[in-house]
């Protein structure tokens, strides 16, 4: 495993793709920053970090053949490894916010964005990036945003939770490479946040409304029992969950 350590990046994940493209890589490379200047997250959402409190930093993984109409299993699996680690230092109430935001008690404390590099139809490599909310002591302005300092009351390593998160996924990616995605959507539907409790959605035209999260489908689509008892399923584009 390569590792780059940079002082600051506009973005980890924009800096490891142009790595990757530069000298081919066939092996797992981490790029970690103490200043993400600026940070991406789902559907071009911006992603706010503490410069030496937050924890920023992308992952190379090779492909292994995976096709991409699968590509989700990678989130669930990126989701659960994030999960476990914070778990194991006595971070509560944690879960799942669809598709892989991780919240402590409704809050959020890790943003996860995945970008697949893509041969044909066939995952080549997944460049991972993630945000996590480590030291801090306060969120101006952000009111759902945590931190494992402000839930748990200690200060942590980054070095530490880095290393344990790169092998959290390393556990995690075993489950895909050896097809065992039935067990991981298992493990990723129980962390789900609002399963089987009526949520509140909201659509890109200012529409809400209200349903019941019952699962995933395999393409990662959310399945939401409407008020008429329907299961419809939703992209990521279509819905915001309002939590």
């Amino acid at each position: 495993m390569l590792t780059y350590k940079i002082n600051a990046t506009q973005s980890t994940n924009s800096y490891l793709k142009e790595l990757v493209k530069k000298i081919g890589a066939e092996e797992e490379i981490v790029v970690v920053t103490n200043n993400q200047t600026n940070g991406r997250g789902q559907v071009g959402a911006i992603w706010q970090s503490q410069v030496g409190k937050s924890l920023t930093f992308s992952v190379f993984k090779p492909g292994f053949g995976m096709d991409v109409s699968h590509q989700f299993f990678i989130s669930m699996a990126v989701s659960l490894a994030v999960k476990d680690v914070l778990h194991l230092r006595n971070v509560v109430n944690l879960c799942v916010k669809w598709p892989n935001d991780i919240l402590s008690a409704n809050k959020k404390i890790c943003g996860i964005l995945i970008e697949n590099i893509l041969q044909k139809s066939v995952i080549a490599g997944s460049v991972i990036g993630i945000g996590l909310n480590v030291n801090e002591n306060l969120f101006e302005n952000l009111p759902k945003a945590t931190s494992m300092k402000i839930v748990t009351g200690k200060n942590f390593s980054l070095e530490e939770i880095l290393e344990d998160v790169v092998k959290s996924l390393d556990f995690y990616f075993v489950f895909l490479k050896e097809k065992r995605v039935g067990e991981l959507a298992e493990l990723y539907i129980s962390a789900l946040y609002g399963k089987d409790q009526v949520n509140f959605f909201l659509t890109p035209d200012g529409l809400r409304f209200h349903g019941i999260i019952r699962s995933i489908a395999p393409n990662g689509k959310l399945r939401v029992e409407m008020e008429n008892k329907s299961i419809k399923e939703f992209d990521l584009k279509e819905i915001t969950l309002i939590y």
